[in-house]
């Protein structure tokens, strides 16, 4: 899986080999508007693909089933919303 290290250059990417780090790479990016201060809850920032995950919209752009399969075969948008809200709470 890749994914963008910085979203304004679109030719340079990572590779996300384990599973477990892409999980950790999509909760940083989608609290990183609320630990900037930004915005106080991840569904309150709209260039974010936070909502698409919690299956509020749809973004052609953007598959968000392959991480959600990896927290839950069922209701895979709360225990998203669940695996996000975790992340507030850490350090």
């Amino acid at each position: 899986m890749l994914a963008w290290s910085d979203p304004t250059v679109i030719d340079k990417a990572i590779l996300v080999d384990a599973d477990s780090y892409l999980l950790q790479l999509v909760r940083y990016i989608h609290l990183n508007p609320v630990r900037a201060g930004i915005v106080t809850n991840p569904e309150d920032y709209s260039a974010s693909g936070h909502l698409a995950y919690l299956g509020i919209e749809t973004l052609p752009w953007l598959t968000t089933s392959f991480v959600l399969s990896l927290l839950s075969t069922g209701m895979s948008g709360l225990k998203y919303r669940e695996f996000i809200a975790e992340g507030t709470t850490e350090n």
